[in-house]
């Protein structure tokens, strides 16, 4: 992952996600070289990737195919060499 990648969590004390409010969820706003690329919403019901200067269409996956994506991915790591690393 390139250094200049800004990653920042809104978290309150303690989240509760529910299906109300959608200002409820964990937002993560993304930045490459200081331009921000968009805003990630971690729901009760879905994944949410709103890119930058959009306030119209997001990429919107319930849980479900969520899982079913990222387990699909070519690239596992254990935890044990994910703690290494860190």
């Amino acid at each position: 992952m390139p250094k200049n990648v800004t990653v920042t969590a809104t978290v309150p004390a303690k989240i509760p996600i529910s299906k109300r409010a959608s200002s409820q969820g964990l937002k993560v706003s993304v930045k490459i070289a200081g331009s921000k690329e968009g805003t990630l919403n971690v729901g009760h019901g879905s994944v949410e990737w709103w890119p930058d200067h959009n306030s119209v269409h997001a990429h919107s996956l319930p849980w479900a195919k969520f899982i079913e994506l990222l387990e699909r991915m070519p690239e596992r790591r254990s935890r044990k060499t994910l703690k290494k690393s860190a």
